[in-house]
């Protein structure tokens, strides 16, 4: 776990979004929790990705996405995984809506056709 890389997700707090500044602290390695000095507030590691409100393992998760772009169906990666398949749609939902805001972040000033995008 490395602090110096977070950064305060509190609004009012004076270092929000500034991440090195040495106010980060570690609260608990084992659920991967830190805190800030300043505010006091406590944050996950995982706060803005697709795993911070998921209880399964993150690599069952990752495994189950690419088993979706290598084409097996949800039933099947649901028997290899050992839950539902509602999980899995659960899951696909997540990681769509997180690859959307991620795109949209990035690629949000480009005036850019359809052909342009394709490519």
């Amino acid at each position: 776990m490395e602090p110096d890389q977070q950064f305060c997700i509190n609004g009012d707090c004076p270092n929000f979004g500034k991440s090195g500044t040495g106010t980060i602290n570690v609260y608990s390695y084992k659920e991967r929790r830190y805190y800030c000095v300043p505010c006091g507030k406590t944050f996950r590691e995982s706060r803005a990705s697709l795993f911070s409100h998921l209880r399964t393992p993150r690599r069952d998760v990752l495994e189950a996405v690419g088993m979706v772009a290598e084409r097996h169906s949800l039933r099947g990666i649901a028997r290899v995984k050992g839950v539902k398949p509602d999980t899995v749609l659960h899951w696909l939902e997540i990681a769509g809506a997180q690859a959307a805001a991620v795109s949209d972040r990035l690629i949000h000033n480009f005036h850019l056709t359809q052909a342009q995008i394709d490519e």
